[in-house]
Formats: structure tokens, sequence, C-alpha cells
């Protein structure tokens, strides 16, 4: 009787598996996240022996096959940012987010596999999205985007920002984006825009932490700390209403810029017309969006507030202006708030 039970449930099974096109494999007990920690393991010794060619064959099939060209420009990028092959990564508490879908019964899942590295004293973030199984396309199974991007502590850096929207558009089962190598294609209107929303949220909550601690540069922070502080003050008394406006910008930021081999400095510097209680004002910040090589200078450095007239020439908006054009990728100009009198 046990015999013909056995025979049962196994002709059952089998024919359940026939019926519905599955893939068994697919559905053996499996550990996604332990899978994508095994690759990053792998990832990080390609990357530290500098081998491309082990970092191809971990792409899907697919994307290799459509976007080979685009993925070896990407992995050029890529290495370079590690030339001294002492890439470590922390393998989190945290378990990444996994992803799965069902289509005719057919199983997709996706692994957003996002890890904390570090190389040459600093700080990284490195993403890939990673196809365990793929039932309704065998040909995409195995990462499908990999990137990496500097990591600050508030998380909030214009790289950062641009890191993470490209992260976000290769995170979904149904690979409706294009596999890619992250590379850094900074649109410094964007990146100024970005900061300028947040330093008006900011003035309309008169949130002190949130303009102080977590937008001002670490290095901005530390050099006159007391200072700061009453400047910050002095700048949300302007606009005590909460109803600060900005108009964009109608060309492109200034930027000044300046590389040390690999390493890089952006520094914006740009001017907004702003409204605020019946009032019209200039607003100017001076903000690293990138800086690799002081890399506790990486953010705003200095905000200047001046009345807005319509000749443009008033002693207060001339000092603004002059102040303004102190600023240099060298940071000579003491960072804190100008507000001319």
């Amino acid at each position: 009787m046990r015999r013909f039970v056995a025979v049962v449930a196994s002709l059952v099974s089998v024919a359940l598996l026939a019926s519905c096109s599955f893939n068994p494999q697919s559905w053996l007990p499996r550990d996604d996240v332990q899978l994508a920690a095994d690759r990053m393991a792998e990832i990080v010794e390609a990357i530290n022996a500098k081998d491309v060619t082990a970092l191809r064959g971990m792409f899907t099939e697919y994307a290799l096959t459509e976007y080979s060209d685009e993925i070896d420009e990407g992995l050029t990028y890529l290495l370079s940012l590690f030339p001294n092959g002492d890439l470590i990564w922390e393998n989190p508490e945290h378990r990444p987010p996994v992803r799965e879908s069902f289509d005719d019964r057919k199983r997709t899942t996706l692994v957003r596999a996002l890890y904390r590295v570090t190389s040459g004293g600093r700080d990284y973030w490195l993403y890939f999205p990673y196809f365990t199984v793929n039932d309704q396309d065998p040909h995409n199974i195995g990462i499908y985007g990999l990137g990496v991007t500097a990591r600050t502590e508030t998380g909030t850096s214009g790289p950062e920002g641009d890191f993470f929207s490209w992260a976000g558009s290769v995170n979904d089962t149904h690979a409706s984006n294009p596999p890619s190598v992250y590379i850094p294609h900074f649109d410094n209107s964007q990146l100024s825009d970005d900061m300028m929303d947040r330093i008006v949220a900011n003035l309309n909550t008169q949130d002190t932490v949130g303009l102080k601690d977590e937008d001002f540069a670490q290095y901005a922070q530390t050099q006159n700390p007391g200072a700061l502080d009453d400047e910050i003050a002095a700048l949300f008394a302007l606009f005590p209403a909460g109803d600060v406006t900005w108009e964009p910008l109608s060309d492109e930021p200034l930027a000044r810029e300046a590389s040390d081999g690999d390493n890089e400095t952006l520094l914006l510097l740009p001017i907004y017309q702003v409204s605020s209680g019946g009032n019209d004002y200039w607003l100017f910040f001076a903000d690293y969006t990138v800086n690799t090589i002081h890399p506790d200078n990486l953010g705003l450095y200095a905000i200047g507030v001046a009345p807005r007239t319509t000749s443009g020439d008033s002693p207060q908006e001339q000092a603004l202006f002059a102040w303004a054009e102190t600023f240099d990728v060298d940071a000579a100009t003491p960072a804190g708030i100008f507000i001319p009198e």
C-alpha cells in the first residue's frame, strides 16, 4: 500500500511539472540573499585582481549579447576607481530586498544587492541587480548591472543622488531598462536644483539640523561651528513665514573644476532668484557636488542672500556678487553664510 501511494504521488508530481512547463531546479530551496553575498565576494575578488574577464562573465547572456560595448566601457571606468586592488566590503546584517514575479507560472527572482565598500580610506556604495532565477527569460540569469559611487554619511550628495537614480532604473524583474555598468554623467543644472530644493525646504521649516548637519560639508561645519550656528539663525530670520519660492536658472550654473590624477573636484556656484513675504532676493550658494580630492569637503560650503532690486546694483547686491566671485575649488574663501548689511 505504501509503495502504491508513493508511485501515485510521483506520477502526480511529474504530471504537474509537465503541464506547467516549470523548470524544476528553480523551485528547489534556495537562499537568494546568500547567493548575492557569494556573488559580491566574487565581484570584489575580480575588481582587486583587475580581472575584467571574470567580471564580464558574471553578467547575463542577454546583457553581453546586446550591450557588450557599453558594459566593456563601464567596466573600464569601474576598475579605474580602484587602482590599488584594496577593495574591502562589509557583509551587512540587513538582507537586501528580493523581488519575485510570476508570468504563466514562470518564476523570476531578482536580488537588489547594495553593499558598503572601502578602498584607500574612502567609502563607496556598490550595487548590482542579480537575477538568481529567470524561467521567463533563461538568457537573463546573472547580474544585470553593476555600479559604484562615493558614499557620504548623509547619503544626500549630488553624485549619490545620480547613482541611486540609476540603480532605481535597473531594479525590476521584467528588465524593462537596459543592462549597464554605471558611469556618472553629472547634470550640473540638476545637481544645482537638487541642492536648491533642500535649502529652500530647510528655510521654510527652519530646520537647523537639516541645513547644517545634513547639507553643509563636514569641513565647512568644523571651520567655525559656533559662528555657523549664529549665521543660520540670522538666515532663518530673513524668512519667518516659511513661504520661500524660487525660480529655475536660465543658464547652466557656474562651475569650477580641478583634477588630481583619478580624483576630481566640482564646485557649483549658482545664484537663484527667490521670493518670500512679498519681497525678492538673490540666493547664492557654493556646493562641492564632487570632491574625491578632499572628501571631507563634499556638500554645501557657503550661502549668501541679498535683497533683489530691478536695477541689480544696490550696495547689498554688489557686495553679494563680489563675495560670490571669490570662490574657487581650493576653498580659500572661508565657509559660512553671508548677509550683506
